[in-house]
């Protein structure tokens, strides 16, 4: 039976992947998530080994909890053979980058995956994206989760703190190599998003299939699904983008908090309750998600008073930076894996 890894990138599929094909497919055993909500996990345990134990977790406090988690996870795996399925695994877009400063680097959380799940039969799915796409969508996520800063003052900090935030995971060079160091590269599918979905944002269809569907189907060795993908996440106008990150100057919540205050909280509530036994009441477990719900409410209802795009605009000596930086290890990553690369990857310009 084959054992997958989902790594994401955000903003690339994950949720369309994990709600329609991860948790539809009659092959697949997967463990989140996805699994009734975009959130959720088969069960708290898995919820707490995926949104603490491969997200943040140090080591000592990790090592503690390994074999326990191991037998869990050999537990279903032996269950998901007995039900004949062909695959078993789960998604997870935090593997791929780390969205706030606690998060674990890259090699780690690999790391730990293959202690878990063991290296045979363990493959890779992960979906890539021209990264100043993606950081300009990962921008306007940040604002909806809690950001309080206009594009420029983003951008920079990136780069001041590119020692602890995600600007090094967008490098697919060297994720590749650290990829490549520890699994199979036959285990290993990079799939490119400008390949998957055409210019009117409409998922590209070869012979009537889906070629995301078609590409994950064939990696994992399984049938091809039927899939009509639907928005799950409604994109915010540009209105609603710049409303939304003046009002987390005067609300702060997640990103928006300060450093010692873990974000998107709610997620590691199944983790607070049964392993640490603490039993918050909903409105301080949820406090940050209604924080953040009455605020997008706000800013819709006030979009009208906006006018104008969103200013994508920075300091030309940083965006020339930043181009250099993903243009050379784009190029090195074709040499690498052979994967020829859309012209954009080498001509990226803010």
């Amino acid at each position: 039976m084959k054992k997958y890894l989902h790594l994401g990138y955000p903003k690339n599929f994950s949720t369309s992947l994990q709600r329609n094909f991860f948790c539809a497919h009659k092959d697949i055993y997967h463990l989140g998530i996805g699994i009734g909500s975009n959130v959720g996990y088969r069960d708290q345990v898995f919820s707490s080994l995926f949104e603490v134990y491969l997200k943040s977790a140090k080591g000592f406090k990790y090592n503690e909890q390994k074999e326990r988690l191991k037998k869990h996870i050999d537990l279903h795996y032996n269950k998901a053979l007995n039900e004949g399925k062909k695959c078993f695994g789960a998604s997870s877009e935090h593997f791929s980058f780390g969205f706030t400063y606690e998060s674990l680097d890259f090699q780690t959380k690999i790391d730990r995956a293959i202690d878990l799940f063991g290296r045979d039969e363990l493959n890779i799915i992960i979906v890539i994206r021209n990264q100043l796409d993606l950081i300009r969508s990962l921008y306007r996520e940040s604002v909806r989760v809690g950001l309080p800063m206009a594009f420029d003052q983003f951008l920079y900090s990136l780069y001041k703190f590119q020692d602890r935030n995600y600007l090094y995971d967008l490098r697919y060079d060297l994720v590749y190599r650290a990829l490549t160091d520890r699994l199979a590269k036959e285990n290993i599918h990079f799939l490119i998003f400008e390949d998957l979905r055409d210019e009117h944002k409409n998922m590209v269809e070869i012979d009537g299939k889906v070629l995301l569907i078609d590409k994950v189907s064939n990696a994992l060795e399984i049938d091809y699904l039927d899939v009509k993908f639907k928005h799950l996440n409604e994109a915010l106008s540009d209105q609603e983008i710049i409303l939304k990150s003046e009002l987390n100057k005067d609300l702060r919540h997640d990103l928006g908090r300060e450093m010692l205050f873990s974000a998107e909280i709610h997620r590691q509530s199944d983790y607070f309750k049964n392993e640490l036994n603490l039993h918050e009441p909903e409105e301080v477990v949820y406090e940050d998600v209604l924080t953040k719900r009455k605020l997008l409410e706000e800013a819709k209802r006030r979009k009208q008073e906006v006018s104008g795009k969103l200013d994508y605009q920075v300091d030309p000596a940083l965006a020339k930076w930043m181009e250099d930086f993903y243009i050379n290890g784009n190029k090195e990553f074709s040499k690498l894996s052979n994967i020829d690369l859309h012209e954009k990857y080498l001509n990226l310009t803010f």
